[in-house]
């Protein structure tokens, strides 16, 4: 199908099965379906957020984020997972750092803020446990999307 990214719509559903689509705004038929194999004892959540983000890759081509915030299962971190628009592959994972923080249950577009020419993520943590600070603050981690290490981070209050 030939759907002009500016038409696409990202839909994330299925979460224990791990299936998420992104579908034409013109036609409404299927532009991608991802299809990923996991358990329900292993998807963390995989689809529980996902969003239609910028250009990524460099391709022209709009991509998008699903996230598992409850990923792995056993001890979850939270996992982000960015795929090519243009053809649902793999671009990279974002990792959380701290055991039930529900690392993904936001995420935005942040246009690129650092200056390096690609695109940057947000991704929010709800239950994040900052030393020093109140439990549960919360934490928002900056991606930078070239290298996808932590550009920074912002603490929430109580």
């Amino acid at each position: 199908m030939n759907c002009p990214p500016t038409h696409r719509l990202l839909l994330a559903g299925f979460i224990m099965l791990g299936i998420a689509s992104t579908l034409c705004g013109q036609s409404r038929e299927p532009a991608h379906r991802l299809t990923v194999s996991l358990s329900a004892s292993t998807s963390g959540g995989f689809g529980t957020y996902a969003l239609g983000v910028g250009d990524f890759d460099g391709d022209t081509y709009a991509d998008y984020a699903v996230a598992a915030p409850s990923w792995p299962f056993t001890g979850p971190l939270g996992r982000i997972f960015l795929y090519s628009g243009r053809t649902s592959l793999l671009i990279r994972t974002f990792d959380g750092d701290q055991g039930t923080a529900e690392f993904g249950l936001s995420l935005a577009d942040l246009g690129d803020i650092n200056g390096d020419g690609t695109r940057d993520l947000a991704v929010g943590a709800r239950n994040y446990d900052p030393i020093g600070a109140p439990p549960n603050c919360g934490r928002v981690f900056a991606f930078p999307g070239a290298t996808g290490a932590v550009l920074w981070t912002s603490d929430g209050t109580v």
